[in-house]
């Protein structure tokens, strides 16, 4: 395998990415795809790269629909999928809602970027497993409320982003833990 630790193909035209085109690179630790057209990520590739600590797919196609309708199927995010990541950016990439599982397998994470998407509501539980995160954007979305209890469970959480959305009230719960 080459040793890459970093890649990087922000702003190209880049529209898929397939488990062929990144074999060799299985020791990469951050790789950013930000700024493109990708539509679809092959299953296969995000299975194969173990060691990926940092992912970021920022500005790109991946639409909302895809993780509602294929979840964590069509993006690998299942049991396999980066065991290490510790930071995952996906910003303005058109979701609107994501299946409460999705992120059940990111024990390690500790940043998750899902700012400039137009979420309007999250599920109880979907970032229950996340017991390491410390840092949440949900800024620029289209939240109207938060469950009181919804971060009870994140006893790590040192920093929350909820900005820009259309929030009527806080709950002191959400802000003292």
């Amino acid at each position: 395998p080459i040793l890459i630790d970093t890649f990087e193909i922000k702003e190209n035209r880049i529209k898929s990415v397939s488990a062929s085109s990144m074999e060799n690179l299985v020791n990469m630790t951050t790789l950013s795809l930000d700024e493109n057209m990708i539509e679809i990520i092959d299953t296969n590739l995000l299975a194969k790269l173990k060691e990926l600590i940092c992912l970021t797919l920022n500005k790109n196609k991946l639409l909302g629909k895809h993780f509602k309708a294929n979840g964590i199927v069509r993006y690998g995010m299942d049991k396999d999928f980066c065991i290490k990541l510790k930071i995952l950016e996906l910003s303005d990439i058109g979701l609107d809602h994501f299946d409460e599982t999705l992120f059940y397998h990111l024990n390690h994470l500790e940043s998750l970027t899902l700012s400039s998407n137009r979420i309007k509501k999250l599920d109880d539980n979907c970032f229950i497993k996340l017991t390491k995160l410390e840092n949440l954007n949900l800024s620029d979305n289209d939240l109207d409320s938060l469950k009181p209890s919804f971060f009870d469970k994140m006893l790590s959480l040192k920093n929350l982003d909820l900005s820009k959305n259309k929030l009527k009230t806080i709950h002191a719960s959400i802000i003292f833990k």
